[in-house]
Formats: C-alpha cells, sequence, structure tokens
C-alpha cells in the first residue's frame, strides 16, 4: 500500500467515524430522520480494506 493510498484510507475510516458518531447523536437527541442521513452518508463511503496481495507476499517469503 503506498502512501496516497494509506491516506485515503485513514480520511476514509476517519470520515466513516464521525458519520456514524454524528448518526449515534442525532439519534440519541430525537432527530430520527437526520440521524439515518448520517448513518447513509457512512454507508456509502467506499472504503477498501482488501490486504490480501500483501498476504500473499508474507506468506509466499515464508
Amino acid at each position: 500500500m503506498g502512501d496516497s493510498s494509506a491516506i485515503a484510507l485513514v480520511y476514509g475510516v476517519s470520515k466513516l467515524v464521525s458519520d456514524l458518531v454524528r448518526g449515534n447523536q442525532l439519534l440519541r437527541s430525537g432527530k430520527l430522520e437526520e440521524a439515518v442521513d448520517g448513518f447513509q452518508k457512512a454507508i456509502a463511503i467506499p472504503i477498501s480494506l482488501d490486504f490480501s496481495n500483501r498476504a500473499r507476499v508474507v506468506v509466499g517469503g515464508l
């Protein structure tokens, strides 16, 4: 994973967590429609956690 891929991954995860936290806060305050919007934004973020290529390199090197 290159530096730009790692940065994109960290940003994506950070945005996802931020949207989930916001959704939870809105849900607790009784703002159901806004909470659903926050949760939908969170699950719409495309994050690839595919580390299979790295695993093949490590296992192949054994």
